[in-house]
């Protein structure tokens, strides 16, 4: 796991982009969450227990170290990304996280501004270009990730100052303490679009 983890921070400190198309550093994230949801639980079933022996003090001090280690696993691989990384909450419906680089794709003034605006309803201009409801679209994709654990796919995004641009979202459903969480690598597809549409005119 700690080898993973550095071969995933080399590759983000190496300049690579499109995080969660890249197996280590996706499996960094999963496996980091995955380990912080392992010892909460750990530590619920340990303060079940009225009356601890010294094994059991022990034991829960060592699963708190540990709990500790893996959130900060997390939150330096999420925070190191390029990409613009988002965690959303799926019930109840919010989001409640999100990575510089997401503060910088959506131009926000701050990452707080960002947590309290990103909605399905702001996020996104009414329609995508194919004529369909962004908000009956965008639950779908939602539901498709659920359902199948991950998904990508293109969206045009509208940003706080109200500007939009595309981009390619890669979305894995992944169970952190209980609650199934998103989270959503967002990489800017401008250019490829602008090439794509000269080329096709």
């Amino acid at each position: 796991v700690r080898e993973g983890y550095a071969e995933a921070l080399g590759a983000l400190h190496a300049g690579a982009v499109d995080l969660l198309a890249l197996p280590v550093v996706g499996d960094a994230l999963s496996t980091c969450l995955e380990r912080v949801r392992q010892h909460v639980t750990v530590r619920r079933e340990l303060e079940k227990t009225r009356i601890a022996t010294g094994y059991e003090r022990q034991r829960r001090l060592q699963v708190e170290r540990e709990l500790a280690q893996s959130t900060t696993d997390y939150q330096t691989v999420f925070h190191a990304s390029r990409d613009a990384l988002t965690v959303y909450d799926i019930e109840p419906a919010h989001l409640v996280d999100a990575n510089e680089a997401a503060v910088k794709l959506f131009h926000a003034p701050s990452r707080k501004a960002l947590l309290e605006w990103l909605s399905i309803e702001r996020y996104s201009p009414e329609r995508q270009p194919d004529g369909e409801l962004s908000v009956s679209k965008v639950k779908r994709y939602i539901e498709s990730a659920i359902r199948n654990g991950n998904l990508q796919y293109e969206w045009l995004h509208l940003r706080m100052d109200n500007t939009t641009f595309p981009c390619r979202v890669s979305m894995s459903c992944l169970e952190l303490d209980g609650r199934q969480v998103l989270l959503s690598s967002r990489t800017d597809i401008t250019e490829r679009a602008r090439q794509k549409s000269e080329l096709e005119a």
